[in-house]
């Protein structure tokens, strides 16, 4: 009786230390899972609650895609919120006012966006392009195409440019008159 005693104690024994230790684990994974969603507290700004590890994923798909997702949360919480793309926080921003500062005055503060390209690719020629640009690159990258994009530059090329626009208009029109014969 003893020994059945003694052998029920131990298994007692290693069951709980493999429940505490799958219990720890568990707690370390939705750390891991959750640690960068803590800022969204410290920011202030309304958003969805985001899900460990997916972010707000679950709620853009079932709003049928990113665009209509921004639409609807915009809707619920205005023109400025948080989302989470995974574990990498967003703040959308729809107030022409407040984009006008960012992109203007405070541009050298609001350089990096979110990268759906892996970091490890950074041969990748899309990492020189403008959109995907970080840092030093992006700041260069803009410095040199501001100058280019002045309201008097772009006035002179609004009629070459409309031109343009009603020219492929009439060959889209055409096919599409084809297309219905």
């Amino acid at each position: 009786m003893l020994e059945f005693l003694v052998q029920n104690s131990r298994s007692l024994q290693l069951l709980t230390q493999f429940l505490g230790i799958t219990l720890a684990l568990t707690a370390l994974l939705y750390w891991y899972g959750t640690r960068s969603f803590a800022i969204l507290k410290k920011i202030n700004l309304p958003g969805p609650k985001p899900h460990a590890f997916l972010g707000n994923f679950p709620e853009i798909q079932k709003a049928g895609g990113e665009h209509e997702y921004f639409l609807k949360t915009a809707q619920k919480y205005g023109k400025c919120f948080t989302t989470c793309f995974g574990n990498t926080i967003g703040v959308v921003v729809g107030d022409p006012d407040i984009l006008k500062v960012i992109m203007l005055k405070e541009f050298s503060n609001f350089r990096n966006r979110y990268n759906f390209i892996p970091e490890f690719t950074h041969i990748h020629p899309l990492h020189f392009s403008m959109v995907f640009a970080k840092d030093e690159r992006w700041k260069r990258i803009r410095g040199t195409l501001t100058p280019t994009f002045t309201s008097a530059k772009l006035k002179q090329i609004t009629e070459l440019t409309e031109d343009i626009v009603d020219t492929l208009e009439k060959k889209v029109k055409k096919i599409a008159d084809k297309g219905r014969k």
